[in-house]
């Protein structure tokens, strides 16, 4: 598998991980203009990698000296963590049980800032797969540390809150249904969360993967299931939550200003009920301010 990884502008990391033969389905660059992965640099082949040896980027250039995140990556087996360098945090990290050498502290001396509590993390735990790879199926999981405070993974209606809650499974599969429904799948499909830890330090993970997934929040990490195209992550490094969704933002376009022409009624669904509902303003719009401007039937 080509493993990808590119630092781009706005404090953000591209990793990205397709199929070596065949062609896979990604979103159109029309859809979300991106720097391409071409331009991107593909990991070294090691001759003779040693089983379990942690290897850093070599000879980065401005924007990864600039930049808050670094990338880690073990060949055999192969995984990769993203860190936070300022205290070693481990941000993401698909590396199995085992495969490095000292999985968060190593990372924390590295950076001679020792780790601050809770925020580190382990490797996979033996009990999680390594990165699956197939035409119908992808499957990758990430640790988390007790500390992580999980928002995202929309669009869907949750009893328990906007916060992702551990032992749940969420869908992101797109459905046109109504938002009374309980705990169901809504209109959109966001395959992007923020995790805030302790001291208020956030980062954000985007999978650029129209495919319908299940993402499931264990109680020791995330595990993605995804049913095509390619492992295509951005990491956001915040720091705070507000810097996060203004590097998110910058990378998938800025919420548009709704025009006030548009802010009439708006109806859906069942058009006789509809027809008779929109027919009340229009007839008593002009006796009496403001007028009624526009409204919008969809059925």
């Amino acid at each position: 598998m080509p493993f990808f990884y590119r630092y781009e502008e706005g404090d953000r990391l591209h990793v990205h991980i397709t199929d070596a033969i065949e062609q896979r389905w990604q979103i159109p660059q029309r859809v979300i203009p991106r720097p391409v992965i071409e331009n991107s640099h593909l990991l070294p082949e090691e001759s003779t990698p040693e089983p379990g040896t942690e290897h850093r980027i070599r000879n980065p250039g401005r924007l990864a000296t600039a930049s808050t995140l670094e990338l880690l990556y073990t060949v055999q087996p192969f995984g990769f963590a993203v860190i936070r360098k300022s205290n070693g945090a481990i941000l993401f990290d698909t590396r199995p049980e085992g495969s490095s050498q000292g999985g968060a502290a190593a990372a924390a001396a590295a950076n001679e800032v020792p780790p601050p509590p809770g925020s580190t993390t382990t490797c996979l735990p033996s009990s999680f797969k390594r990165i699956v790879f197939k035409d119908q199926y992808i499957e990758v999981a990430t640790a988390l540390p007790s500390s992580s405070a999980i928002y995202g993974l929309g669009e869907g209606t949750r009893p328990d809150g906007m916060r992702l809650r551990p032992g749940r499974n969420y869908t992101l599969w797109a459905t046109d249904v109504g938002s009374w429904n309980i705990d169901i799948a809504l209109y959109s499909a966001y395959p992007f969360y923020m995790d805030v830890r302790s001291g208020g330090f956030a980062h954000g993970v985007l999978l650029l993967n129209s495919n319908g997934m299940d993402v499931e929040h264990t109680y020791q990490g995330l595990v993605y299931r995804v049913i095509g195209g390619v492992l295509d992550f951005y990491f956001f490094g915040g720091p705070s939550p507000a810097a996060v969704m203004d590097q998110f933002t910058y990378l998938v376009g800025r919420p548009a200003a709704m025009p006030y022409w548009s802010l009439g009624t708006q109806m859906m669904l069942y058009p006789l009920i509809v027809l008779l509902i929109l027919l009340k303003p229009h007839s008593r719009s002009h006796l009496k301010p403001p007028p009624l401007h526009s409204s919008t039937c969809s059925t």
